[in-house]
């Protein structure tokens, strides 16, 4: 099978918009939402974004099935998202734009088996190769958001020919700004064990912990405004590919 033919299948009945709709607005942001609901930690503590971290949710409690939801939700997105960042690559048009696009695929492909790797490495259960994953995860998201910036930035001058107001690349620059604060948060704020601790339950908003939070919804949000920019277009039409 061809790739364009690969491609015409993909998103034949499913379009680029649906695909990032229902990966980063369904499974990475309502998905998320809904799986905090009443969550309890390890510690039987009540589980607070502003001071747990986001692997956190993902531990296995015999309390609830928070944890469950949220590793599904990880492994899901990940797939989806995948397959929106595929298209979204092969969406821009000019010599310096797609060429830059295409590379913020291969930060996509690392970016997808990661997020699906953090779903299925709870932190609790391979505490190493999560952290590693969960690490490669943040790295890969701040490259590729960026990158996508820069390939929006590049496009052609005149606005009948470009695919997104260049203006949109602030949006990309923003998100990816985000992630290079979380990335350079002092470790020992996050208190990264503390849940260990028994019978402490954290009440403080812990810095490196609020970030976290924030770096992963406004990848979603990032996700949701591009899929939504995408939503009505017809695939042939718009994917740059030969």
């Amino acid at each position: 099978m061809k790739f364009r033919e690969f491609i015409d299948k993909i998103y034949g009945k499913i379009t680029i918009g649906v695909w990032g709709l229902i990966g980063f607005g369904g499974f990475l942001f309502l998905g998320l939402l809904i799986s905090q609901i009443n969550a309890i930690d390890l510690l039987g503590c009540d589980y607070k974004w502003i001071n747990h971290a986001v692997s956190e949710l993902g531990m296995v409690s015999p309390e609830n099935w928070s944890w469950l939801l949220f590793n599904i939700c990880l492994i899901l997105g990940g797939v989806f998202g995948f397959f929106f960042i595929l298209g979204f690559s092969f969406y821009f048009e000019g010599k310096y734009a797609a060429s830059i696009a295409k590379i913020g695929l291969i930060l996509g492909f690392i970016w997808a088996l990661t997020l699906i790797g953090v779903g299925l490495n709870p932190a609790d259960v391979r505490n190493v190769l999560h952290y590693n994953v969960s690490i490669t995860f943040f790295v890969s998201s701040m490259i590729m958001i960026a990158i996508f910036g820069v390939a929006i930035l590049m496009q052609h001058k005149e606005k009948n020919r470009q695919k997104f107001p260049r203006c949109y690349s602030i949006l990309s620059f923003i998100v990816s700004l985000i992630f290079f604060v979380l990335l350079f948060q002092d470790p020992a704020t996050g208190a990264s064990l503390k849940y260990l601790i028994p019978g402490i339950c954290r009440e403080e908003i812990i810095p490196c912990l609020f970030w976290e939070w924030i770096s992963f919804y406004s990848l979603a949000l990032w996700g949701i405004i591009f899929s939504i920019l995408t939503l009505k277009k017809n695939t042939k039409k718009i994917l740059n590919i030969e």
